[in-house]
């Protein structure tokens, strides 16, 4: 332990956590992981030889594994984003009042929703609905063949 290249690995480790910081992606982390790694292989006397691959290894690792699982956890899907009016646009419903091309009304998630229709032809009541757009305070819905629940 006379030499001091783990100081070398943990000032790197200390460099990628910063970069991490200011990305947020958990690549940086992970390549701070790694050399880490080499800095403990270092610290009980490995040469750079032997702490060099040890911290691409564990970050090459890290970066396939443990990497994908955070950002599952950690990351919001697409879907979970959409709050307020907007989160009814892709999800289905059913028709209140018939639905044309200049007015109508359908009920998605328990809420009633004034809504018109791009096709050339009249929705009838009861008809299940897929809503592609929210234009406003209408929605722009589909017919579907989704049966209504």
């Amino acid at each position: 332990m006379n030499n001091s290249a783990w100081l070398m690995w943990l000032g790197v480790a200390l460099a990628m956590a910063a970069v991490e910081a200011v990305t947020v992606d958990f690549v940086f982390i992970m390549l701070a992981l790694g050399a880490l790694a080499g800095a403990i292989a270092s610290y009980f006397g490995a040469d750079f030889v032997i702490s060099a691959p040890i911290a691409v290894a564990v970050a090459v690792g890290l970066l396939f594994t443990l990497r994908p699982m955070l950002r599952r956890r950690l990351r919001p899907t697409r879907d979970n984003t959409d709050i307020g009016p907007r989160s009814v646009v892709g999800q289905t419903g059913f028709v209140v009042e018939p639905v044309s091309e200049s007015q109508g009304l359908v009920k998605v998630h328990g809420d009633l929703w004034s809504a018109r229709t791009d096709v050339r032809m009249t929705l009838p009541l009861g008809s299940p609905v897929h809503v592609i757009d929210l234009q406003g305070a209408t929605l722009l819905v589909d017919p579907t063949t989704t049966e209504r629940r």
